[in-house]
């Protein structure tokens, strides 16, 4: 049987009721908010999604910080763990090598970025050598 042989129920016809049912409950005609939940079911809340995704968040910010969060940031140690042969030595100072701690926690200007952050807050002048601490 194919959906073009079935004869199309009426709205008039007092036999036929129409809902939209989601796992939730019935609506009297779609919903698009309780569809979209029950498509792509919520996990519990991480501790450290406030951190990057708030009301005020720029998007773009708040996506890298996420990928950087997880480690899947585009760094020379992670592409020579793909096969890639590349040097290991960071882009910007070659002294060391190239990964994310090193990027955004302990290269000599992320550094000095961080120390003004850290004033400006009014929070003591600490240097963040893992992204375990940065999180903490």
């Amino acid at each position: 049987m194919y959906f073009t042989t079935i004869e199309v129920p009426l709205h008039s016809d007092p036999e036929n009721e129409f809902f939209w049912s989601t796992s939730e409950r019935e609506f009297p005609s779609f919903n698009a908010q309780s569809t979209w939940n029950d498509l792509r079911p919520r996990d519990s809340i991480k501790n450290w999604a406030p951190k990057f995704w708030f009301k005020d968040a720029t998007p773009r910010h708040a996506f890298n910080m996420w990928i950087a969060h997880f480690d899947r940031l585009p760094t020379r140690q992670r592409l020579l763990s793909w096969g890639l042969h590349i040097t290991s030595e960071c882009c910007l100072c070659s002294a060391h090598e190239e990964s994310r701690d090193h990027l955004l926690l302990r290269y000599e200007y992320s550094e000095s970025v961080w120390h003004l952050v850290l004033a400006r807050l009014g929070m003591p002048n600490s240097t963040f050598v893992a992204w375990t601490a940065l999180i903490e």
